[in-house]
């Protein structure tokens, strides 16, 4: 159940997407000149640029045109560990690497972060991946990337 439940909430309908292309369509046929979509594709923008810095650090591939990152994790510390420390000690929901074929990562989703909460946001995320990279340096791990 965990595992079609952890794609479930990833992945919208035909239906929902027939009718967010419809929604598109009806507002404007043109989506570079698209007012919402622009402004929304510049939010984003903002949020993958302030966010960079944090993962690119821990050895983070940067993506052009995706709402997330596949964050490698310490040496030492496991999907399940980093889920857990993230969300109870830093108020930080990622989800584990794996399901997307990336083992050894986390996916950070950055696709509904409001620019108006990316400062806070950031903080969180640096000391928690601050954490982590300590918790590996306790445990011996000589390079503080998997």
């Amino acid at each position: 159940m965990s595992q079609i439940q952890d794609t479930t909430i990833t992945h919208a309908s035909m239906i929902s997407q027939q009718l967010a292309l419809a929604c598109l369509d009806t507002y404007t046929s043109n989506y570079d000149h698209n007012p919402w979509f622009e402004e929304h594709r510049l939010a984003l923008q903002q949020v993958r640029e302030a966010l960079w810095p944090v993962v690119a650090r821990l050895g983070t591939v940067k993506t052009n045109g995706a709402f997330y990152f596949l964050v490698p994790l310490p040496v030492g510390v496991s999907e399940d560990e980093a889920v857990d420390i993230l969300a109870t000690q830093f108020g930080v929901l990622l989800m584990h690497g794996t399901p997307f074929g990336a083992p050894g990562h986390l996916r950070m989703s950055y696709g509904s972060i409001p620019p108006e909460q990316i400062v806070s946001a950031i903080s969180k995320i640096s000391d928690g991946f601050d954490h982590l990279v300590e918790l590996s340096k306790t445990r011996g791990g000589e390079s503080t990337i998997n």
